[in-house]
């Protein structure tokens, strides 16, 4: 559920760049998703737009572009690194998010990160905890523990 969630909020977003109104485009999304997939999305769009984290006047100026080693561009497909900048350019994504996102494909991953890979990996992220994503550190969980 969760990488059909950030496909809304994408969905969203670029539609609403292009001017639609967020409202009608809830409306509209309600036939090809269950309800609480766009609710889930409608809510996380207007959160950020009332926090202002995300705009729809277009990308923001201050953002830097990431550009992969070459060690990352061998695990990271370019369709999948296309995705990570796109929810980053549409600040979908903060550049601390990107770069936990690509450190965790380097650690934890010895295949090549497919699209759909870094969908998952990218919603564990958009979705955690403030707690855990604001220091950059590791909390565990109450069922979590070091063996």
């Amino acid at each position: 559920m969760r990488t059909t969630v950030i496909d809304l909020i994408l969905h969203m977003l670029r539609m609403m760049r292009l001017g639609h109104n967020l409202k009608d485009l809830q409306t509209d999304l309600l036939g090809n998703y269950n309800n609480s997939e766009v609710s889930a999305a409608y809510s996380w769009v207007l959160q950020k737009m009332q926090d202002g984290t995300i705009t729809t006047k277009g990308f923001p100026a201050n953002r830097s572009m990431r550009v992969l080693h070459i060690a990352e561009r061998m695990v990271i497909s370019p369709e999948a690194y296309g995705y990570l900048l796109e929810l980053y350019n549409m600040g979908i994504i903060s550049p601390l998010q990107m770069e936990n996102i690509i450190e965790q494909t380097m650690i934890n991953n010895f295949e090549r990160i497919t699209l759909e890979r870094m969908k998952e990996i990218v919603g564990r992220h958009v979705f955690a905890p403030e707690t855990k994503r604001s220091s950059g550190k590791t909390y565990l969980s109450r069922n979590e523990s070091i063996n």
